[in-house]
Parts: C-alpha cells; sequence; structure tokens
C-alpha cells in the first residue's frame, strides 16, 4: 500500500521497517500488517500538519492524534 505524497520520507522509511518485522520477524498476518501500515500512515500524516515526525513525536501529540479520529 503506497503512502501519500506528503508523507516525509524518514517517517515512510520507518513504517515500512516496522512492517516488514511484523511480517518477516513477527509472522503477524498481512491483513494485520496492512492495519499498522495504514494506521501508521494516517499518524505520520497528522505529525506532518504539525511538523512532527514519527521520531520526534510526544506523549500529547500521540493525545491528540487519538482524539482526533
Amino acid at each position: 500500500m503506497p503512502f501519500p505524497e506528503d508523507l516525509p520520507r524518514p517517517d515512510a522509511a520507518l513504517i515500512e521497517g516496522f512492517c516488514s518485522h511484523l511480517a518477516f520477524e513477527r509472522h503477524l498476518a498481512e491483513s494485520t500488517v496492512i492495519a499498522y501500515r495504514r494506521d501508521l500512515g494516517q499518524l505520520a500524516t497528522f505529525l506532518a500538519r504539525g511538523r512532527r515526525s514519527l521520531g520526534t513525536a510526544t506523549l500529547n501529540d500521540l493525545r491528540r492524534f487519538l482524539m482526533s479520529g
């Protein structure tokens, strides 16, 4: 599943690395990996709007994301 074009490359790389870990090392179902990729992509997009990234997100950022949905 491709990411939105506005998703920062470092975030996309983190998400892909994590999803690869889930698929190949944890042997999770494809549907589970797809759901993680979708949810993390939504989080990264939300963070990017606030000039944040997955690597710089704070607890408050995560709370705002969860409350936004």
